[in-house]
């Protein structure tokens, strides 16, 4: 990590985006932490590669409820949303040929030890280097878009946490671009290609199943690796997009119409509402007098007729689009669905159908 990197990373805008790797034995780290970026301890001399940090953007800054770690390898932080806080985790799980600890089942266990703090109703986003290969499609948690069909040591590791905390591996879910040269692969041995190792999928971003329906949007950017190697090397960055929503079942009052005043029996109503109102309040100071204006004038507001609810855009058909709905169906009654007839058949309709519209 150097301040130059650290000011780029910043500038990239995400809300909250975790860093692993940071090799944080220098003392230029202790100088950078601050409320936009907060770090798991410093890197013990036996784990030198160790540590990881989560920028935060203003907004999640000033909504960050509290924050920990475990070692230099586990960091949390718990943010204060709407309709369900959000419990990050930033992880760097060792490979599994490493010699010495911590190994990775250790870092797993501190990783558990940290999703136990999280509470039932919290949504947990875990992210981070896992070293681990799991299935397509596993264990019904695994999207249809990982690269690997079958899963190594560290991923059958990983399959168990999620089976235990309930999460999703949200980044296996989405389908790459069609331009992206490798794909969903978070990692790459080396931009020449000499060392033969076919890209990977060893970084993942997992969500709990119940928020699973909340993101957008997930694929690979290597761009920060561009920014340090000059190519496509290393790990790439993982981009979500989630937007939690709820339908709110309280709706708002309306917004008086004032067109109604317009019609003399509802002015004479309003205004004997308004003066009613006037009547029961007993303000004596100039400040209380003013306050009894408002309050019967609103009053008096209160009692006119409601703007109407725009109600979207509703679809209308006419009566000849129906009828020839009908004519359809009547033909496609006899076709098998599926035969060349029966495309040669809904194709001619919605030719038809379309050129009967006049825009």
């Amino acid at each position: 990590m150097s301040r130059e990197r650290h000011e780029w990373i910043r500038d990239l805008g995400y809300d909250v985006l975790g860093v692993t790797e940071l090799h944080q034995t220098s003392t230029l780290i202790p100088t950078l932490r601050d409320s936009r970026f907060i770090t798991a301890d410093d890197a013990p001399e036996n784990d030198k590669a160790s540590g990881v940090g989560m920028y935060l953007s203003n907004r999640m800054a000033d909504r960050k409820l509290a924050h920990g770690n475990i070692g230099s390898r586990v960091l949390w932080a718990r943010f204060e949303a709407k309709f369900s806080n959000i419990f990050a985790v930033v992880t760097y799980i060792p490979h599994r040929h490493r010699n010495q600890a911590p190994y990775m089942e250790d870092t797993y266990k501190d990783l558990h030890k940290v999703l136990e703090l999280a509470k039932k109703q919290d949504t947990i986003v875990l992210m981070g280097d896992f070293n681990g290969r799991i299935a397509r499609q596993a264990n019904n948690r695994v999207g249809k878009f990982c690269i690997h069909p079958r899963s190594d040591d560290g991923g059958k590791l990983l399959l168990q946490t999620m089976d235990q905390f309930d999460l999703n591996a949200v980044s296996t879910q989405f389908r790459p671009r069609r331009s992206s040269k490798f794909g969903n692969a978070t990692y790459i041995m080396d931009k020449y290609g000499t060392t033969g190792q076919p890209p990977a999928q060893i970084d993942y971003i997992l969500v709990s199943r119940r928020w699973n329906s909340t993101v957008q949007s997930c694929k690979v950017q290597w761009a920060p690796a561009i920014h340090r190697f000059g190519g496509h090397c290393d790990h790439g960055l993982i981009k979500m997009r989630m937007r939690m929503r709820v339908r709110n079942s309280v709706k708002p009052p309306g917004r008086a119409d004032f067109t109604q005043l317009k019609d003399e029996p509802t002015r004479e109503d309003f205004e004997r509402t308004i003066k009613a109102a006037a009547e029961e309040k007993q303000g004596r100071s100039i400040e209380e007098k003013y306050q009894d204006m408002v309050e019967s004038i609103q009053a008096g507001i209160d009692f006119l007729p409601k703007v109407p609810r725009k109600q979207g855009k509703v679809q209308r058909r006419s009566e000849k689009t129906m009828r020839m709905f009908v004519e359809r169906e009547k033909e496609l009654q006899a076709v098998r669905k599926g035969a060349a007839e029966w495309s040669t058949i809904t194709s001619k309709w919605r030719n038809k159908i379309t050129n009967s519209c006049h825009w």
